[in-house]
This record gives C-alpha cells, sequence and structure tokens, in this order.
C-alpha cells in the first residue's frame, strides 16, 4: 500500500505526477478530492473506493469504477468525507502499467 500525493490546482495550473498505483493505496481527502487514472495495461482495470461507514451495522460495498484498456482514462471522485473518510482507500484489480494522480483545488 502507498499513499499517493494531493496535487494542489491553482488558477496558475499545474503539470498532473502521476504515480504508479499498487493493489491498494490511500490518498488524503477533504471531501473535493478527485483522482485521475491511467490504464496502459491491455485489458480493462476495476478501480474501487472503499467506503468507510456503515449503515444500520453493514458497510456498503465501494464505490467502483471501470477503466478502459489500452488508453484508458477516467476522472474519479469527489468521495464525501462522510462515506470515504479523511482518507479514502483504493483498489485495483490489476497493477500493471496503471497510473494515478490526486488532485484538490486551492
Amino acid at each position: 500500500m502507498a499513499e499517493l500525493t494531493v496535487q494542489t490546482v491553482s488558477r496558475t495550473g499545474v503539470t498532473p505526477t502521476h504515480q504508479a498505483l499498487s493493489a491498494s493505496d490511500t490518498f488524503a481527502n477533504d471531501g473535493a478530492t478527485v483522482l485521475l487514472i491511467k490504464n496502459g495495461h491491455s485489458v480493462d482495470c476495476t478501480v474501487t473506493a472503499v467506503i468507510t461507514r456503515t449503515i444500520d451495522g453493514v458497510t456498503p460495498a465501494g464505490k467502483a469504477i471501470t477503466v478502459p484498456a489500452t488508453t484508458g482514462e477516467k476522472l474519479f471522485g469527489p468521495f464525501p468525507t462522510q462515506d470515504y473518510g479523511s482518507t479514502v482507500t483504493i483498489t485495483t484489480s490489476h497493477q500493471t502499467s496503471m497510473t494515478a494522480a490526486v488532485f484538490k483545488l486551492s
């Protein structure tokens, strides 16, 4: 598990820095944080954001998206803190050629 660095988007812009994904990664979350995922692998990848709250003692399944193979790219989020917490955990169905960049507005 690795902690992904959150990059701040300001009016001067930001050049995204992508980090390799592992089976499970985390990043700081302020409720308006978003994740940009790139898939350079030859198969689709499922990325799941883990929900941390419970409803009547049951933890709902995480929110999952599919990032298309080869040149697929998806923006994922935001992640409300009441559902995902101040630290979001994501899991991926595979890690080969998977990268992500995390952003928040300044």
